[in-house]
């Protein structure tokens, strides 16, 4: 019998990776401005955030220290790599800028006189949305570019625009979660240390086993309150239709059951009544990494039935059962 295990094992291993649930991820920070104050942090940020998304599964699409070219081009390529996705997942460090109420990210080579230059210089935050939001993924944008920006002050008087500091409440979609570094219209600290303060605490608990997205930004909003003295205090809105976990684990409660129907009891008097049939035992949840038997939920990448591992059935949401 390990015998055969052993041998679905490789063969689940040798499945194409469509064939599996693909979680994918765009991880950009933008530090080394060239016509405003630079950022130390998000470069750092970034690459320590996409390390961390790649151990724990993710396709990471990154980049730091991108100019407006660089930064169209790997949009798109993370855009595209959503197609079968069962999760995206967006991290921008840098400079952002809200104008009028609109949120725009900024590339390093950004330079702002005019209202018209904020199309083609800075990165609408509502149109990364609708690239990454859809109703049958789950879809997490995270964005710490709250950071005092001198540049917002001098496009402000060029523009005669109505620039605020730091970013504009935004709504999630249905299916998606948005979390900011601090709560809208407040300006996060970039930090002393080698990452801000907001990225440091997503970094201590964004590879806990069984915690769930919503539990995650709750920690890490009471840490980085606690860090920075009750100064910055992050912001988070969810439309999740689901509990999500970025690594599920032992601490990942199951489904809840289906509601049992039950008929009221016939009285028969005359009769002595018949024991209760004995109930089956409960199915044990199976260790993450055995193998059983997964029919695909629907609207899965692939039909039918594939023998995977307990933890990648789970993660699909298939029915799984046991080979033996």
């Amino acid at each position: 019998m390990r015998t055969l295990c052993l041998i679905l094992f490789m063969i689940c291993l040798a499945l194409p990776v469509d064939a599996l649930a693909r979680r994918v991820a765009l991880v950009i920070g933008n530090g080394a401005y060239r016509y405003t104050s630079e950022l130390p942090n998000p470069p750092n940020d970034a690459r320590a955030v996409a390390r961390v998304l790649r151990e724990i599964g993710f396709e990471v699409h990154s980049g730091t220290d991108l100019d407006q070219s660089a930064m169209r081009d790997l949009t798109r390529e993370f855009a595209r790599s959503l197609d079968g996705a069962e999760a995206g997942l967006v991290f921008y460090a840098g400079h952002g800028l809200q104008v009028e109420g609109e949120n725009y990210l900024l590339p390093v080579d950004a330079q702002l006189a005019q209202k018209a230059d904020l199309l083609y210089e800075g990165f609408p935050v509502s149109q990364l949305l609708a690239q990454l939001e859809a109703p049958d993924r789950a879809s997490v944008l995270i964005l710490d570019a709250c950071r005092n920006n001198p540049l917002s002050r001098s496009f402000s008087r060029a523009s005669r625009s109505t620039v605020e500091s730091g970013l504009a409440r935004v709504s999630a979609g249905t299916g998606a979660l948005i979390a900011f570094a601090t709560a809208p219209g407040d300006v996060a600290l970039d930090g002393e240390g080698e990452h801000s303060p907001f990225t440091e605490a997503l970094l201590e608990h964004i590879a806990t086993p069984g915690l769930e997205i919503n539990q995650l930004m709750t920690r890490v909003r009471a840490e980085v309150y606690a860090e920075t003295n009750q100064d910055q205090l992050p912001w988070t809105n969810s439309a999740l239709l689901g509990e999500f976990y970025l690594v599920p684990g032992d601490g990942t409660p199951p489904p809840p059951p289906p509601p049992r129907l039950t008929a009221a009891p016939v009285e028969t008097p005359a009769r002595p009544k018949a024991p209760a049939p004995a109930r089956p035992p409960a199915r044990a949840e199976p260790p993450p990494f055995s193998m059983v038997s997964c029919t695909a939920p629907s609207g899965a990448a692939w039909a039918g039935v594939r023998f995977l591992t307990y933890q990648q059935c789970s993660e699909i949401g298939g029915d799984w059962r046991p080979l033996n």
